[in-house]
């Protein structure tokens, strides 16, 4: 993984989901001092059950979402979304491995600049809630759907 010090276009975060209805303009001097890390097809982000501090907003490329890394991806990710949310909000060990699906850009929040962020920002303090929200309801689908599955057998 390699820690870029460039800087993120603003028109790169319009599609960013916890950016959603926030003046991007605004943000700058805070995100000018967040990093961007280039990942290749195939590299690691975030290992399940180890500490994450950070979270990381998807720019460019695809990531994938898997339990273990021997399993099969629950979930891909486009640009646009974010990971890591879930252990910097409850201090947690992460819950899933990420990794890169082909050549990727992320910006790298740490922790301490997403909760000045949602500090300042009701809007993205709602943001972050309703990704968590979609978070649930989508591992409610997948709890769901091999219930389902095993129930037929």
């Amino acid at each position: 993984m390699v820690d870029q010090k460039e800087s993120v276009d603003i028109g790169e975060l319009k599609d960013v989901l916890l950016f959603k209805g926030v003046e991007l303009e605004s943000l700058q001097g805070v995100l000018e001092g967040c990093s961007v890390q280039k990942l290749k097809s195939g590299e690691v982000l975030i290992y399940a059950g180890k500490p994450n501090h950070s979270i990381y907003l998807l720019l460019s490329g695809h990531l994938r979402i898997q339990l273990d890394l021997s399993l099969q991806p629950i979930a891909r990710l486009e640009p646009g979304e974010l990971v890591g949310e879930i252990s910097v909000v409850d201090g947690q060990p992460t819950t899933a491995c990420v990794v890169a699906d082909e050549d990727c850009r992320v910006l790298v929040l740490d922790e301490s600049t997403l909760w000045s962020l949602v500090g300042a920002s009701p809007r993205i303090a709602r943001n972050l809630l309703y990704i968590l929200a979609q978070r649930l309801r989508r591992g409610d689908s997948l709890i769901r759907a091999a219930t389902s599955a095993l129930a037929l057998r």
